[in-house]
């Protein structure tokens, strides 16, 4: 027996149906069970002490076997297949230890197995091939509505900043500015966004590269608020001083001039 003869399938036509033995559970049992059995490809071996070549579509068996694997008895088993043999189903080639049987009309299942599973195979890789492309529209046009709801929170938020006046920034800064706007817990009113964008002209002095390092900051650091540059906080305060030490030194000066003496610091 050939020895992937538990692995693979075979197929039943629904002309079985209308078979005359059909309500006949033993016959039909036994029948399916010769299918199921028999060989789907030639094999050599010895029987009656002769290497004979056993084709597709036949099987070696005996009475005995046969009722032991269906569980129908010996003197039934002989019968029914009696009756196929009859019937043109089957030919027997009978020793002392087991028999030959041979399906008449295997090539025909196996022709019909060979059509069907061709076909099916094409079904099945058209059918495949249709869902990759219905899964990848699918994956396309879930991300398209991914990027058109973040375009459209973006352009929501620059719809709603058309109230300002961007005169000092370009579209970099814009951007830097829009996505600021977007991680604001609570969504600025038109006022609040004039007040935040008139603090960033304030702290930034109108610099285009210092106003979006002031933006890049507050987003890197995950603030809700702007603040000046900590550099540009050393430069505020030394211009403070020099400030500061200008106007002393004007007003000694002014006082010099108007009494005469000189004022030692």
């Amino acid at each position: 027996m050939d020895n992937n003869i538990n692995t693979g399938f075979i197929k039943v036509h629904r002309k079985l149906l209308h078979s005359s033995f059909y309500k006949r559970s033993q016959y039909v049992h036994l029948w399916l069970h010769l299918l199921l059995k028999a060989n789907h490809s030639g094999k050599k071996i010895i029987w009656n002490n002769k290497e004979i070549e056993i084709q597709s579509g036949q099987l070696i068996t005996g009475r005995i076997k046969l009722a032991n694997e269906t569980g129908i008895n010996e003197n039934t088993i002989q019968y029914i297949l009696k009756f196929f043999e009859n019937s043109s189903m089957i030919q027997q080639r009978n020793n002392s230890q087991n028999r030959i049987i041979t399906i008449v009309s295997w090539h025909e299942f196996q022709k019909f197995n060979n059509e069907l599973t061709t076909a099916q195979q094409r079904n099945n890789n058209g059918l495949t091939t249709a869902q990759q492309r219905n899964n990848t529209n699918k994956n396309v046009k879930n991300e398209k509505n991914e990027k058109n709801e973040k375009n459209e929170k973006k352009i929501k938020s620059e719809g709603d900043l058309k109230i300002l006046n961007f005169d000092f920034i370009n579209d970099a800064v814009k951007g830097k500015f829009v996505e600021y706007i977007e991680t604001k817990k609570n969504k600025p009113t038109q006022k609040q966004l004039e007040a935040i964008y008139g603090h960033l002209i304030e702290i930034s002095e109108k610099n285009t590269q210092r106003a979006q390092k002031i933006i890049e900051q507050s987003l890197r650091n995950g603030w809700q608020d702007l603040y000046v540059l900590d550099n540009q906080k050393t430069k505020t305060n030394e211009n403070k001083t020099n400030n500061l030490n200008n106007l002393r030194a004007a007003a000694t000066n002014i006082i010099q001039a108007a009494s005469g003496t000189t004022i030692n610091e």
